[in-house]
């Protein structure tokens, strides 16, 4: 079973589609899981149309699938934490 780190190295192959970049150098990949059923490789998609997630989680799958002694590949999407929103600056609040 191949490490994480000998995984991730695969995964740098992996090209977000439409742009010479991978995957790796956009900060998509947030986890990647060895265990004795399989890989689990976690993703962080921010605002990708759907056709762009399907052929990543496509590629991610193949890639790690084709390592040897790699059982079975498991791509979990995760959505990037929303960030709060700020008080706007300068508005002064009302004292009681």
């Amino acid at each position: 079973m191949p490490s994480p780190n000998e995984i991730l190295a695969e995964l740098k192959k992996v090209k977000y589609p439409g742009f010479t970049r991978d995957i790796v150098s956009f900060g998509i990949i947030k986890d990647i899981e060895v265990a004795y059923a399989g890989v689990t490789v976690s993703l962080t998609m921010a605002s990708a149309k759907p056709e762009v997630v399907e052929k990543i989680v496509a590629d991610v799958k193949a890639t790690v699938a084709a390592m040897a002694g790699v059982p079975a590949v498991n791509v979990q999407l995760e959505q990037p934490a929303a960030t709060a929103p700020r008080a706007a600056a300068g508005v002064a609040q009302p004292r009681n």
